[in-house]
């Protein structure tokens, strides 16, 4: 899922624009041959896709997130836990042990 406010550039070319749907460079370029996307040619022509009409594709895609339902989005810190080798268990699962016994 992508934040609107993470569309930060004025202009996303094919490949950044289909990263962020989960599609190639082809593809997006095919849509906006289709007619299915805005774009415009640049001075050495190359497609260039405006952000509305990057948001709009995320939208239909069902992958753009409107900023105030951002906030209650979970994103964990630090990453999954680690795994012990020698026991096969978390490492938040693994009993302490006594030292000095």
């Amino acid at each position: 899922m992508i934040r609107k406010s993470e569309l930060t550039k004025d202009f996303y070319k094919p490949k950044e624009a289909g990263a962020l749907i989960g599609r190639g460079p082809r593809t997006v370029s095919s849509l906006v041959r289709a007619g299915k996307l805005e774009a415009i040619r640049s001075d050495i022509n190359r497609i260039l896709i405006p952000r509305d009409s990057v948001a709009k594709l995320l939208e239909q895609s069902g992958l753009l997130l409107e900023d105030e339902d951002a906030e209650f989005s979970y994103e964990p810190k630090g990453g999954p836990p680690s795994i012990c080798k020698r026991a096969g268990k978390r490492s938040h699962e693994i009993p302490e042990t006594k030292q000095g016994s």
